[in-house]
């Protein structure tokens, strides 16, 4: 079922069993898969939300249905377009897309190529919707909400400097300007123990501002 929501182009029975049952010889795969078929038909409540036309199978949308994954996507979509014209909506779209992320995509038995890189795809995507909503709510002087945002990129993504820094402005903004000095010692610490590494010109540049 997740495979073929994650894939709203039809797909033969070869791609779908090279996926999911990759060491599978023909005979095998044959009886897997008919019998996959049948269980998820019978699961979904019918035959018609999966359609099979020319050699062909997919998750029939023209049925009324509801999708977490898709939801997300489409609001993280409307962000990018709307935060010139209409910052508002924009957070809005944004606020909706990272309330449904709820983990990574099938974190508890992802165990496939193509969950894995659906998994990475819709992280990164999580992680961009936290810093877009981060930054039109710091320009709008939400300076909670901003670095409420940025907390939550930091705990998606901890090595995320532009998190850092979205998270000192705001608490700086905030007059807290104590602990954005401290978050900076934090990071630095951060950094060196398990990077090896020190914090880029952009972010040194802030804590001496």
């Amino acid at each position: 079922l997740y495979y073929l929501l994650s894939h709203p182009e039809e797909r033969t029975k070869e791609q779908i069993g090279l996926a999911l049952w990759p060491e599978a010889s023909t005979a095998q795969l044959r009886s897997s898969f008919h019998d996959t078929v049948y269980r998820l038909r019978r699961a979904l409540g019918g035959k018609e939300w999966i359609s099979f036309k020319k050699g062909r199978y997919i998750f029939d949308r023209s049925l009324d249905y509801s999708y977490d994954v898709e939801a997300f996507e489409e609001n993280f979509s409307e962000g990018p377009r709307l935060q010139t014209e209409s910052p508002d909506l924009a957070i809005q779209h944004l606020q909706r897309a990272t309330d449904l992320y709820g983990g990574d995509f099938l974190e508890d038995f992802a165990d496939s190529e193509w969950a894995f890189t659906r998994q990475d795809e819709l992280r990164r995507v999580y992680g961009e919707s936290l810093l877009l909503l981060g930054g039109l709510l710091l320009a709008q002087e939400r300076h909670a909400e901003a670095a409420e945002a940025y907390r939550k990129a930091i705990a998606h993504e901890r090595f995320l400097e532009e998190a850092h820094r979205g998270l000192m402005r705001s608490q700086a903004a905030l007059g807290e300007r104590g602990r954005a000095l401290r978050h900076y010692e934090e990071l630095v610490v951060l950094l060196e123990e398990q990077l090896g590494a020190t914090p880029a010109p952009e972010t040194v540049a802030l804590y001496e501002s």
